[in-house]
C-alpha cells in the first residue's frame, strides 16, 4: 500500500507543479522564469508545515509516504531546476542563472527551517 500512496500523491504533486509552474511562467522577466524556483521554495515551505503541525488524516494512511514523499516529492523538481539553469547560462544569462542556482536551495532551505523554527521546532 506504501508503493500507492506514493503513487497518487506524485500523481497530484507532479499535477500541482506543472499548472503552478506554467501560471506563474507567463510572468517572465527576460526570460528568467520563476514557475520552478517558486515551486521549490514552496515544496519546502509545505514540508515544513507538514512536519511541524505533524499533519495525520484519519484512517489508514501513511502521511510519509503519501503526502511527503509522495506529493511534495512530485511537486518539487530538481531535474527541472538543473535543465532552466542550464539554459540561462546557453543565453548568456550568467547573472540571472546564479540567482537562479542560489535562490531555490537558499531560499527553499529559509522556508523549510523558518517555519519550522516558527512552530517550535528543533533546527
Amino acid at each position: 500500500m506504501f508503493i500507492v500512496y506514493i503513487l497518487i500523491g506524485s500523481f497530484f504533486g507532479g499535477l500541482s507543479r506543472f499548472l503552478l509552474s506554467t501560471w506563474l511562467n507567463r510572468f517572465q522577466f527576460d526570460g528568467f522564469s520563476i514557475g520552478t524556483l517558486v515551486v521549490n521554495c514552496l515544496g519546502s515551505i509545505l514540508l515544513g508545515v507538514v512536519l511541524s503541525y505533524g499533519i495525520v488524516i484519519e484512517g489508514h494512511f501513511n502521511r510519509e509516504a503519501l503526502i511527503e514523499i509522495g506529493f511534495l516529492g512530485g511537486m518539487t523538481t530538481f531535474s527541472t531546476y538543473a535543465l532552466e539553469s542550464y539554459d540561462l547560462i546557453q543565453k548568456n544569462k550568467f547573472a540571472y542563472a546564479v540567482v537562479y542556482l542560489l535562490g531555490s536551495p537558499i531560499f527553499g532551505m529559509i522556508g523549510f527551517w523558518g517555519v519550522l523554527f516558527l512552530n517550535g521546532g528543533a533546527l
